[in-house]
């Protein structure tokens, strides 16, 4: 099943429908009420098309809150290229470095041997596997294959806004993860992990680890994109 068509349709529907609309009036105004009728038609048309692809997309959120992340169809933002890309390989986006993938599960985040984030391609989807720790290394939460399990005593929230993408935010509100199923050749992942050798945060303009930035890297096939002894 696509699981584009809503995504797309959920954007550019509500510019087509004011534009039927204000069309539909200059008809009428110019006494051309069958050019007037059959815009007025495709106005509400439009507007029930995207309603539903609204309600296609928020219901199939929500019975997939701990489901695989399915494919969008956005663009590969820039990334670096290295050596010969395999082919049907996927480019994990971490920052601004790449780890062109062809096997998985895929470690993205390991620290003294503990793998804090790794992502699962099976299905035609991906799943999330992470440990998320505060700041005193207690662990706070967990996602295992996109299930949330949670400390009761802190409070960390998962969202799933769309069938692409998975959100977790700390108890200040924080963005701790994000990670986005772009299209079906490319990932990408943020976030900010508290680990062994302190803060970790994988942003967009690089990755920071104990006050230096990595930027710019490129890798084929290895099997942990970020090691850390």
């Amino acid at each position: 099943m696509s699981t584009s068509w809503d995504y797309w349709a959920i954007r550019l529907l509500p510019f087509l429908f004011p534009v039927a609309v204000t069309l539909a009036v200059v008809f009428y105004n110019k006494a051309k009420p069958e050019h007037a009728l059959w815009l007025g038609y495709t106005a509400f048309l439009i507007l029930g098309l995207f309603t539903v692809a609204l309600i296609h997309d928020r219901m199939y959120a929500e019975t997939e809150t701990s489901g695989l992340l399915r494919p969008a169809s956005e663009p590969t933002p820039p990334h670096p290229v290295c050596g010969t890309v395999p082919e049907g390989a996927v480019a994990l986006l971490y920052g601004d470095s790449v780890s062109y993938v062809t096997r998985f599960p895929h470690t993205v985040l390991r620290v003294v041997g503990e793998d804090l984030l790794s992502v699962n391609l099976k299905d035609g989807g991906i799943a999330v596997s992470a440990k998320i720790y505060s700041g005193d290394r207690k662990l706070v939460a967990e996602i295992i294959d996109n299930e949330f399990h949670i400390n009761p005593t802190n409070y960390f929230r998962r969202e799933r806004p769309d069938l692409h993408t998975l959100t977790v935010y700390d108890q200040q509100g924080q963005r701790a993860l994000y990670v986005r199923y772009l299209n079906s050749t490319a990932i990408t992942v943020l976030g900010a992990f508290h680990t062994a050798r302190g803060l970790i945060r994988i942003e967009e303009k690089g990755v920071h680890v104990q006050g230096n930035v990595f930027s710019g890297a490129c890798n084929i096939n290895v099997t942990i994109a970020i090691n850390i002894n």
